[in-house]
């Protein structure tokens, strides 16, 4: 189980990686320059569209991913309800 999580991990530092990197070099040839020559004002818009793009990319994984595993995305009230409704000493409804 560990080990997928750091799979997992890895991967997802290296997609965002990606992502930013490829968001820089997209704004760098709209604007007609080097990636390195960007202003930090630029650097910093073309690095937050790479991370919206991850965040994008993961929520949609995360969907996927849950509906896969026969899983329902949604709250389960009744533990949330059962939890706040139990005796702090008894630990009894």
């Amino acid at each position: 189980m560990n080990t997928i999580g750091t799979f997992g991990a890895a991967a997802a530092v290296s997609s965002t990686g990606m992502f930013v990197e490829r968001s820089l070099a997209v704004r760098a040839t709209a604007m007609g320059v080097d990636a390195e020559k960007l202003s930090a004002s630029d650097k910093h818009v073309a690095s937050l569209a790479g991370y919206d793009w991850a965040l994008v990319t993961y929520a949609a994984a995360y969907l996927l991913a849950a509906r896969a595993g026969g899983g329902s995305i949604r709250a389960e009230p009744y533990i949330l309800i059962r939890s706040i409704s139990t005796d702090p000493e008894t630990h009894r409804p």
